[in-house]
C-alpha cells in the first residue's frame, strides 16, 4: 500500500491511496482512490497469472475533475467525468539480455457537456452588439495500442523501449476532429546498492507528453 500527495496547477492538492493484495497464487486485486478539492479518482485492477512466464492485467476507472473553462462570455467552472479501461499482457523472455515483452491496449472517454447559454454585450463608442454564447465543452475519446520490450543491457541496469499508435477524437459542434500519431516510450533503471534504484522515463503520446525521474 502506498499513500502519496500530488499538487496540480489545474486541480490543486490531492491525497492518494493505492495498493494490491494477492488472492491465492494466480490472482491479484489492486485499486486506488485519489481525493482533492477539485479532483476525485477511483480505479481497480485485476492481475492474472496465466503461466510461469505470462501475466495479464485488466484495469478500469473513473476520473472526475472541476476545471475552469474560458468562454467569450467569461470563465465558468464545470465538472467533467472520464471513464477508462485498459489491458496489458506480458511474457518473460528469460534471464539473458531480453527481459520481457509487453502488449497494451487502452481507451478513455469523456462525454460532452452543455452549460447554460449566457448573453453578453460588446459596447464601444461606435458599436453596440448583443451576443448569445452557447457554452459547450467538447468531449473526447482516446484509444491506443503499444508494444514494449524490456532489456538488461548491463549489470544492475534495465531498459525498456515502447512503440505504438494513439488516436484522439474531439466531439466538436461542426463534427469530429481527429488526431492520430505514433507513440513511444523509453525507460531506464539502475540499481545503486542492494536497496536503491534510480529511474528515468519519457512517454510521448497524442494526448500528453510526460517525463519522470525517481
Amino acid at each position: 500500500f502506498v499513500i502519496d500527495t500530488e499538487t496540480s496547477q489545474a486541480t490543486g492538492t490531492s491525497l492518494g491511496l493505492r495498493g494490491a493484495v494477492a488472492l491465492g497464487d494466480l490472482v491479484a486485486l489492486g485499486g486506488g482512490v485519489r481525493m482533492g478539492h477539485d479532483t476525485s479518482e477511483l480505479y481497480a485492477s485485476l492481475g492474472l497469472h496465466l503461466s510461469d512466464t505470462q501475466r495479464l492485467m485488466l484495469t478500469g476507472g473513473q476520473l472526475r475533475q472541476h476545471l475552469d473553462y474560458r468562454f467569450p462570455s467569461g470563465k465558468a467552472k464545470a465538472e467533467m467525468t472520464q471513464n477508462s479501461a485498459g489491458a496489458a499482457w506480458r511474457v518473460s523472455l528469460g534471464s539473458g539480455l531480453l527481459d520481457y515483452a509487453e502488449a497494451t491496449a487502452y481507451t478513455a472517454r469523456t462525454a460532452s457537456r452543455d452549460l447554460a447559454d449566457v448573453r453578453y454585450t460588446v459596447d464601444t463608442a461606435a458599436l453596440y452588439e448583443l451576443w448569445n454564447d452557447p457554452r459547450r465543452i467538447a468531449g473526447s475519446r482516446i484509444a491506443g495500442v503499444q508494444g514494449k520490450l524490456g532489456l538488461r543491457p548491463w549489470e544492475g541496469g534495465r531498459a525498456s523501449f515502447g512503440f505504438g499508435q494513439e488516436s484522439l477524437r474531439y466531439d466538436l459542434l461542426n463534427g469530429d476532429e481527429r488526431h492520430t500519431r505514433a507513440t513511444g516510450s523509453l525507460g531506464l533503471e539502475q540499481a545503486v546498492g542492494n536497496r536503491t534504484r534510480l529511474r528515468f522515463g519519457v512517454d510521448a503520446a497524442a494526448a500528453q507528453n510526460r517525463v519522470s525521474v525517481g
